[in-house]
Formats: C-alpha cells, structure tokens, sequence
C-alpha cells in the first residue's frame, strides 16, 4: 500500500510540473522542453516536471490552501462539527465527540469562539483519522487525500498560468494572440474545474474518515 500511495504522490508532482513547464514553454524561446526523444530526453523531462511539480506543491500547500481555508471559513472536517452546521445531523456529530471523549478520555465541549471550537473540531478530527489509519480499515482516505492535493497543486498551476498569460498578453509582444487567448481560456477552465474538484476531495476525504471511524468505534464502551 506504501508504493501504491507513493506512486500517487509521485503522479500528483509530475503532471502538474509538466503542465507548468509545456505552458512556459509556449511562449518562451528560452525554455524548451523535449516532447520528442528517447530515454534520455523523458528522464530530462520527468525530472524536470517532478522538480517544478515539488515547487508547485509547496506553493500549493503553503499559499493556496490558506486562502482556500479562508474562502472555506475552514476545513471541512472542523467546520462541520459546529453547533450550526447543517452537514451532519445533531446525532451524528454528537456521535463522534462522544467516542473521541471515551476513547481518549478528553473533555469535549462546544465553549469558546468560533476559532478555538475550528481549532478543536480539528483535532477531534485527527484523533479520528489516526484511528482509522492505525486501523487499515480502507484505502478510500488515502485515495480522496491524494486527488486533494493532486487539485490543489493543479489549482496552482492553472492560476500561475493564468497570470503569466495575462503578462505575455499586456506587456509582451506576442505574434499569435489569438493562441494566448486560447491558453488564457484553457487555464480558466482548467482553475475552475480543479477548484472544485479540490474542494469535493477534500470533502470526501473528511467524511470517509468519520463514517469509517463510527462504523468501527461506535459499538464499542
């Protein structure tokens, strides 16, 4: 399962780093990137793209996702156990903090600004997930977290590119405006699709963790 996942991680860098460096490329006489070759030239390539992929994801993971978080009011998975969230019903959250009090013996309660219960919620939300994953109880989690990040580093490139489009388009002199605002479209369809993409991701990666962890706790006490 480690190699498997490893191998997502590994998808999840590539793909966005050789996007990136193709819509570079476009544009730029400087960089030019092999799409023809043999062995050599698509090691160069798939070097290159894990490279710049590392780079996108820590852009992703460090800038975009805190906007994101911004635009959310949080993630999914500390917002939705919240007094006045409708996600889950009354039962089911009250159902989660019930077990992580019994299990881990801590004291849980909904006192305290909005910020402190995120906070909290949050870390009910970690216990949960290290109980599923101690556990091996399904690959789902990994899957729904590995398509996140793979959106989000997505999400990234697509904004980069747009911003780098709109420079070549105003402040550059390109031949063919007509292919600039071709890829301009093509990475505004692209940051939409990956936005909620990453957005139902996430979500789906916070409830599979919680009916996962009901399922295998909520019998036990």
């Amino acid at each position: 399962m480690i190699s498997k996942f490893s191998l997502y991680d590994f998808i999840a860098t590539v793909i966005p780093g050789i996007l990136f460096i193709w819509g570079i490329s476009l544009f730029s006489s400087s960089v030019n990137i092999p799409l023809r070759g043999g062995l050599a030239e698509t090691s160069v390539l798939v070097v290159l793209g894990y490279v710049t992929g590392m780079i996108l994801q820590g852009i992703s993971q460090g800038l975009t996702e805190k906007i994101l978080l911004k635009i959310w009011g949080g993630f999914p998975s500390s917002r939705w156990l919240l007094p006045d969230d409708n996600k889950f019903s009354n039962e089911y959250k009250s159902k989660i903090k019930q077990i992580v009090g019994d299990k881990y013996s801590v004291k849980i309660d909904g006192k305290g600004s909005k910020e402190e219960q995120l906070k909290r919620n949050q870390e009910i939300f970690y216990l949960c997930y290290n109980a599923v994953d101690k556990e091996k109880l399904s690959d789902r989690p990994q899957i729904f977290n590995a398509h996140y990040g793979l959106f989000r580093c997505l999400l990234t490139t697509f904004t980069l590119l747009f911003f780098f489009e709109i420079g070549i388009l105003f402040f550059g002199k390109p031949q063919k405006k007509s292919v600039v605002c071709g890829v301009l479209v093509f990475t505004i369809i692209g940051a939409v699709v990956s936005y909620f993409r990453t957005k139902k991701r996430g979500e789906d990666f916070a409830k599979s963790i919680y009916d996962l962890f009901l399922v295998r706790f909520s019998g036990q006490g």
